[in-house]
C-alpha cells in the first residue's frame, strides 16, 4: 500500500517507483513494513535504470531479522552464488542510541513498545527527524499507547505522526479513544495514521491535526 501512496504522492507511475528510491528505513519486521522489500531488492538489482546499491537503514538488532525472517526465502538464490542481504542493499546497521544522517537530516531511532512476543519485546523503532538545528519531527512507526514512556518525545517534537487504531482497542497499536485523552498541546501537533478504513471519529474536533490521507505530502521539517 505504501508503494501506491508514494507513487501517487511524487507523481510517478507505480511500476517505476523503485527507480526514485535512494534509501529505505525499516522500523520492524512485520509484513506491512517489510512486505515490499523483496520486490524493491529484485527491481533495483536487475533494472539498469535504478540507482545501485540502494541504502537500507535499520537498528543493528533488526538487520539479520530482516534477512532471516523476511527476505531470505525469496532472495537467497542468485545465479552462481548463495546471496545475502548485502548483494541487494548497502546496509547501514545503526547501533542503539545512535543516529544516522541522510541529506543533512539526522534520524534517531528510538525503541517503541509495539508487541511482546513471549518474554521479549519485539525490536521496533520509531524515528526522530531533525534537519540541522531545526525543529524535530517524531514518527512512532508502530506502538502501543504508552504516554509515560513517550512523554519526552511528545514534548520534544514539533510535529508527531502517530499510528492509531480507530475501529476497536488494539493490543499492538494506540487506540483513538486513548489518544484523545492526551494533553491538548500534544494532540495539537499530532497527525494520525495506520487507522482502519472510513473512520467515524472527528480528529479536528478532538484537537488533533487530522488523519493522514493517501497521496498527500507533508512538510515536516
Amino acid at each position: 500500500m505504501a508503494q501506491f501512496s508514494l507513487a501517487e504522492a511524487i507523481g510517478v507511475d507505480n511500476s517505476n517507483i523503485h527507480e526514485k528510491i535512494e534509501g529505505i528505513y525499516i522500523s520492524h519486521a512485520h509484513s506491512d513494513h517489510v512486505g515490499g522489500l523483496e520486490w524493491v531488492a529484485l527491481c533495483t538489482k536487475f533494472n539498469p535504470a535504478c540507482k545501485k546499491p540502494l541504502h537500507l537503514y535499520a537498528v543493528d538488532k533488526l538487520i539479520m531479522d530482516i534477512w532471516d525472517k523476511s527476505l531470505r526465502g525469496g532472495l537467497e538464490t542468485l545465479e552462481g552464488k548463495v546471496a545475502n542481504l548485502t548483494d541487494f542493499f548497502r546496509c547501514h546497521a545503526i547501533p542503539e542510541n545512535k543516529s544516522f544522517k541522510w541529506r543533512n537530516i539526522t534520524f534517531t531511532p528510538m525503541q517503541t513498545i509495539h508487541i511482546m512476543s513471549g518474554m521479549m519485546f519485539q525490536n521496533s523503532y520509531g524515528l526522530l527527524l531533525q534537519e540541522g538545528d531545526g525543529e524535530i519531527a517524531f514518527i512512532t512507526t508502530d506502538t502501543q499507547f504508552a504516554p509515560k514512556q513517550l512523554a519526552h518525545f511528545y514534548q520534544k517534537a514539533s510535529v508527531i505522526f502517530h499510528d492509531c487504531s480507530t475501529a476497536f482497542p488494539d493490543p499492538v497499536h494506540a487506540f483513538y479513544g486513548d489518544l484523545v485523552g492526551l494533553p491538548e498541546e500534544v494532540k495539537n501537533k499530532m497527525w494520525l495514521y495506520h487507522y482502519q478504513p472510513n473512520p467515524q471519529q472527528d480528529p479536528d474536533f478532538d484537537g488533533f491535526r487530522g488523519f493522514v490521507k493517501r497521496g498527500e505530502v507533508y512538510t515536516i521539517l
